[in-house]
């Protein structure tokens, strides 16, 4: 798994809750807030068990070849389990969002 992405892209909100996007890798800002939006406002499939990060991952239709993960901590979003942080990546390519505080 790349390093978490540190260029800031811009943010949405859902739920009272701010989601900040970085970019890194050679995805636009604009590509890497519609994958993260996919991510975690949409309806991403889930691959394997156990925590995530060790076996445990998501895809997001539309955005071939992406693997996400969660990490953080728990956080509801929209009345589902978000975590405070994550990241999509395929190669060098990469997107993160943090929920902001």
């Amino acid at each position: 798994m790349p390093s978490f992405p540190t260029h800031v892209c811009g943010h949405f909100s859902r739920s009272d809750q701010d989601f900040i996007v970085y970019n890194g890798g050679g995805l636009s800002c604009q590509q890497a807030t519609n994958l993260i939006k996919g991510f975690v406002l949409g309806n991403p499939t889930q691959h394997g068990t156990g925590t995530p990060g060790a076996g445990r991952y998501w895809t997001v239709k539309g955005e071939p070849g992406f693997t996400c993960v969660f990490a953080g901590t728990p956080s509801s979003v929209s009345g589902t389990q978000a975590m405070s942080e994550g990241q999509c990546f395929k190669g060098d390519e990469s997107a993160g969002y943090r929920i902001k505080a």
